[in-house]
């Protein structure tokens, strides 16, 4: 063969070497999570490395589009799965709590995001997140009492992730209805519902208010449990006038007893100050109590109470007012015989 000939066919055998490289290089799969290579792609999976990597939790908003994108940041990532770098390539503010890693957007570009993910969501719907359930919580009693809980949670909406919360805690956690499509990640192996709530809320940015209120179960049970004590309790004597004196004679009270009395202080209202219906109503509030202590006693320790009860009206008798230790009224007498002072 010829020198020029024999050039010419190793030139064409690298050519066609060169076209049967390019045609098998574009019979590969595209890369995905699932390729031999192992390289993911997908935020969501890259997330899932770093939670395997903390014994922290790690929370973070996600959108579709950065589930689509070719390995591009995968590429930028390279061997360094640092915090920091996946932060600085998927353009997440690193914000720590004690428990927690939460991974969010800056304000600018959640917004923009958010829109974006809107407008694809009604455009794509028959692909739009398909095959992202993945939600599994789990909840405990600690050895205090308190409640604690796992979590995992990958591109699910933050709607159905407050409808299982309250599931499994009994916190009811509600989000703005603009908020109810925000997807994220989230992976915790042990937290309270406290720390759950607080991370969220750094995530989004949001503020925190807080309504605490009785189950149904307990105000049915409480609601119960009075209606019992009304029909199986007498109340005692003073009990019951408490209830129906005390607002008539804090208005007998002059401006500074008054404040004593609201400071917890002893407060005495002879009877002698009284209008005359409440004096009477008082009045028999005392003799009745009396003969509520009297019928308590020992015969022998009856005997001066009885022979007060016979000269009530000279004994002075005097209502002494509640205080934040003595929830009822009070009696004092004074024996005439003996000024004696007798308080029960």
């Amino acid at each position: 063969m010829k020198p020029r000939t024999a050039r010419w066919a190793r030139s064409g055998v690298v050519w066609m070497c060169f076209v049967f490289v390019i045609m098998e290089a574009s019979a590969q799969p595209p890369l995905s999570p699932s390729s031999e290579a192992g390289e993911p792609i997908r935020f969501t999976q890259i997330l899932e490395k770093l939670a395997q990597k903390t014994r922290l939790g790690l929370l973070a908003e996600c959108y579709y589009a950065e589930e689509l994108i070719p390995p591009t940041n995968a590429a930028m990532l390279g061997e360094d799965w640092r915090l920091e770098t996946v932060a600085a390539v998927y353009r997440r503010e690193v914000v720590r709590t004690r428990n927690v890693i939460i991974l969010r957007p800056a304000t600018d570009i959640a917004a923009v995001r958010r829109l974006e993910e809107t407008q694809s969501s009604v455009r794509f719907p028959a692909v739009w997140w398909k095959g992202y359930d993945l939600l599994e919580m789990r909840s405990w009693k600690n050895a205090d009492g308190g409640i604690q809980m796992s979590v995992k949670a990958s591109g699910v909406p933050l709607s159905r992730f407050c409808e299982q919360f309250q599931k499994e805690t009994g916190w009811r956690l509600q989000v703005e209805a603009e908020l109810h499509t925000v997807r994220i990640f989230a992976s915790w192996e042990s937290a309270s519902p406290g720390e759950v709530v607080e991370a969220i809320a750094l995530l989004l940015r949001g503020g925190v208010e807080v309504s605490i209120s009785r189950t149904a179960e307990q105000k049915a049970a409480e609601q119960k449990l009075e209606a019992r004590q009304k029909t199986t309790e007498q109340w005692s004597v003073k009990q019951k006038y408490t209830d129906e004196l005390l607002d008539g004679l804090l208005q007998e009270l002059s401006a500074e007893e008054l404040s004593l009395f609201q400071q917890g202080a002893e407060v005495e209202i002879p009877l002698s100050r009284l209008s005359p219906e409440l004096h009477a109503r008082a009045l028999r509030f005392i003799s009745d109590s009396l003969e509520e202590l009297i019928s308590q006693l020992a015969l022998d320790a009856q005997m001066p109470l009885m022979r007060l009860r016979e000269q009530l009206a000279e004994c002075q008798p005097t209502i002494k007012l509640p205080t934040p230790m003595r929830r009822w009224l009070g009696v004092k007498l004074t024996d005439p015989a003996t000024g004696e002072s007798h308080v029960f």
